[in-house]
């Protein structure tokens, strides 16, 4: 915890930008419209099993964000807050590692600069107050990057707790989520090159237990959630969602592996046999996932896309300065960490979200090129960082987009209308038991199960209602369903499908109808009259 000691004498940009962070998250925590993702929605009914100790039901999701969650709400009905909270709190605390690690591969100057643009980085802020992991995943990432750093430029043998506090980090996101397996294996690789780089010095032994210490130590960290996959699935996997998830990807769109859904557990050994047999394909897809994630998601991580090149050419910048002072060694270690975070990533795809642990590096670049640039250009005219105060004001408003998005009238950030429709749900049709529906969150905020039909076609979802059903419904949004299932949009028409009929309703955009069969008593007084 080296970051926390340091920081308690930061200077006042690092208060400031603190300040600033939990300002700008707490007015968008509580202002801001919300309701959660679907992976918000199971990571809540993860927290909810680990509270009740039905561990037989917990999810493909690594377990320590819903443990927290459990852990901090003594019900059900805090879970959502418990988990935004946690958020918000490590998202927080994130800016003490982080300064501690600008000021260790930089200097002063581009610390604080780095925390101060991060406290208002729109993409950061906004999954702060989300019932998501990334936030608690992205501050351990931090910590290690910072730990590990200082530990390997460090002697190996001297500073032997600087190894283990950053293989204790790395523990920590592994049991947040699964990407921290690449970081370990580069961490693993650093730690060897510093073990063999001078192989005849006497201490050449000594080095090489401290790789296998590093090792040991990780290998131990995960071992018990290893055996609890064993004991849960009966098969050997260090993650059912990296092992799952990418073997789901890898068959899409050239069938290379079969087809698997989330809740069948796919063994390593068969996703390795699967990526053998298939190595020239898979590792095609693999290129087009990385190469779509660097040209597609990297920009979003930036505030006012329109302005990404500008914002990647201020990064380039910082690269030079990094260059140009000597620290080709510290630039390549943010550059090997985000290299080992993308590649992972790219195993299974992904969105700007799966990005966020590569945001680090990218705002300390930022911070250095902002540097860069006032020294060169600005340091005539003025000593205010007038740069890095522009950066401030861009990203500012987009941190709290989805306030600025109500007041303008827009379509919410969040899926509020799924919300407000499974409440609806809940207090005026108590009959209701099931919700057929593409997202979970209706079934979630209406406290009933969510369940969906072999296929997303009219035919399909009459089949599966069972005859004369009537706790049964189907909700249809516009935001989602109709985006993907156009033909099913005869149900947001008025009037409705012959034998249905409307539960709840929203038509303002994103509209969204929730039906049911019409009970079959119903119907014959119908077709008498």
């Amino acid at each position: 915890m080296r970051f926390l000691i340091e920081s308690s004498n930061a200077p006042r940009a690092l208060l400031g930008a603190l300040a600033l962070a939990l300002v700008a998250r707490l007015t968008l925590a509580l202002l801001a419209p919300y309701a959660v993702s679907p992976d918000g929605v199971t990571n809540l009914e993860m927290a909810r099993a680990i509270r009740d100790g039905r561990f037989a039901d917990l999810s493909y999701f690594h377990p320590l964000y819903p443990t927290l969650i459990a852990l901090l709400s003594p019900s059900k009905g805090t879970h959502e807050v418990a988990g935004r909270f946690l958020s918000l709190l490590f998202a927080v605390l994130t800016l003490f590692p982080l300064h501690s690690l600008a000021r260790a591969l930089a200097d002063e100057a581009v610390a604080w600069r780095t925390v101060l643009i991060a406290a208002l980085w729109p993409i950061h802020a906004l999954h702060s107050v989300e019932v998501l992991n990334m936030a608690v995943y992205v501050f351990f990432v931090v910590a290690f990057l910072d730990s590990g750093w200082r530990s390997l430029r460090a002697d190996a043998d001297s500073n032997p707790r600087g190894l283990t506090a950053s293989s204790l980090y790395l523990i920590a996101a592994y049991w947040t989520r699964p990407e921290a397996i690449g970081l370990w294996l580069l961490f693993l690789g650093a730690v060897s090159l510093t073990a063999f780089r001078r192989p005849h010095t006497g201490r050449f032994l000594a080095r090489l237990r401290r790789l296998a210490v590093v090792a040991a130590i990780f290998l131990a960290g995960i071992l018990p959630y290893a055996l609890f996959l064993r004991w849960q699935t009966g098969v050997w996997t260090p993650s059912r969602y990296l092992t799952n998830i990418t073997a789901h990807t890898s068959a899409q769109p050239e069938r290379m592996l079969p087809h698997r859904i989330h809740n069948e557990t796919v063994s390593t050994g068969y996703l390795l046999n699967g990526i053998l047999n298939h190595a020239g394909g898979i590792a095609t897809k693999y290129a087009v996932n990385l190469g779509r994630l660097i040209l597609r998601w990297t920009p979003e991580l930036f505030p006012l896309r329109v302005l990404a090149p500008v914002w990647l050419l201020i990064v380039a910048v910082g690269w030079l300065w990094f260059f140009s002072r000597g620290k080709r060694r510290e630039w390549a270690w943010l550059a090997a960490t985000t290299f080992a975070s993308m590649s992972v990533v790219a195993l299974h795809g992904g969105t700007s979200r799966y990005l966020l642990p590569i945001l680090p590096a990218l705002l300390i670049w930022l911070a250095a090129g902002l540097r860069r640039m006032e020294e060169g250009f600005l340091s005539k005219w003025t000593r205010i960082p007038a740069l890095t105060v522009t950066a401030c004001a861009i990203a500012g408003p987009f941190a709290i987009e989805p306030i600025l998005r109500e007041g303008l009238g827009a379509r919410a950030y969040f899926p509020v209308e799924l919300r407000l429709a499974g409440l609806e749900l809940r207090e005026a049709h108590s009959e209701i038991k099931t919700v057929l529906a593409r997202k979970p969150q209706v079934g979630f905020y209406a406290g009933i199960p969510t369940a969906a039909p072999s296929m997303w076609t009219p035919d399909g979802i009459r089949a599966a209602f069972p005859v004369g059903a009537t706790d049964v419904a189907l909700a249809v949004d516009e935001r989602d369903t109709l985006e993907l299932f156009p033909d099913l949009a005869i149900f947001l028409h008025d009037p409705p499908p012959q034998g249905w009929r409307i539960l709840v309703e929203q038509r303002e955009p994103p509209a969204i109808r929730i039906l049911a069969p019409v009970p079959p008593a119903d119907s014959n007084d119908e077709g008498d009259g």
